[in-house]
């Protein structure tokens, strides 16, 4: 019996890992999984170190519990910044549906300059991949309850990393990072959504009102 339960849970775990778009080991198998169904139905690959000084990817998924999944992904390449954004059309907290809606579109070289220089602010590269827990002031645990999933990675030269947040309003730059991808991507839809959710609103007046050049754009 014993001997079952372990071939069937090494099973399992080989599913996953043909499924995940995440290295091993970065979140449990249940967060995981639930990730990587948006992931999968958005048409995103897993993100791996390019190899190259002058190639990095960043890409915010928003995974809301009762609206479609978002995903962001900003390439830079040499003073190239392309960003590549998807929504679906279920539920982020429970089927992800399909994609519905996806744009491609080339992102003024101020504006990527700034995503990065975010990054660096919020000392991206050493967060903690989950946020520490939260506590009441009489010690309690404070758990999130509906809501939704901010989850940033990045994937430069050499190294992947990934940093989830549900409390994202306390990391000022994460969230003010991945507003103005949504922003930019041109998404308005999506980010009507956000708005249903909590983040500071300051954080819109801080996107540029520019608008990206719309190489090309699928419905």
């Amino acid at each position: 019996m014993k001997l079952r339960r372990a071939i069937s849970l090494q099973l399992a775990m080989l599913a996953l890992g043909c499924h995940s778009r995440f290295p091993q080991g970065t979140f449990d198998p249940f967060v995981d999984d639930w990730y990587s169904k948006q992931l999968r139905a958005a048409y995103e690959k897993p993100l791996r170190p390019s190899g190259q000084d002058s190639v990095e990817v960043y890409r915010f998924t928003w995974i809301p519990s009762f609206h479609p999944t978002t995903t962001v992904r900003l390439v830079r390449k040499a003073n190239e910044y392309r960003l590549i954004a998807t929504r679906l059309s279920g539920a982020g907290g429970y089927r992800p549906g399909h994609a519905i809606l996806s744009k491609s579109l080339v992102l003024p070289r101020h504006q990527g300059e700034q995503v990065l220089a975010w990054i660096s602010e919020m000392e991206f590269w050493s967060m903690p991949t989950e946020e520490p827990d939260k506590l009441t002031e009489d010690g309690h645990l404070v758990l999130g309850a509906d809501g939704a999933e901010w989850l940033l990675e990045g994937a430069d030269q050499h190294r992947y990393h990934a940093v989830t947040r549900w409390f994202h309003d306390e990391y000022p730059k994460f969230e003010q990072a991945c507003v103005c991808l949504i922003v930019w991507s041109g998404l308005k839809a999506s980010l009507g959504d956000m708005e249903f959710y909590r983040f500071d609103p300051k954080r819109l007046s801080a996107c540029s009102k520019e608008t990206p050049d719309h190489n090309q754009g699928a419905g």
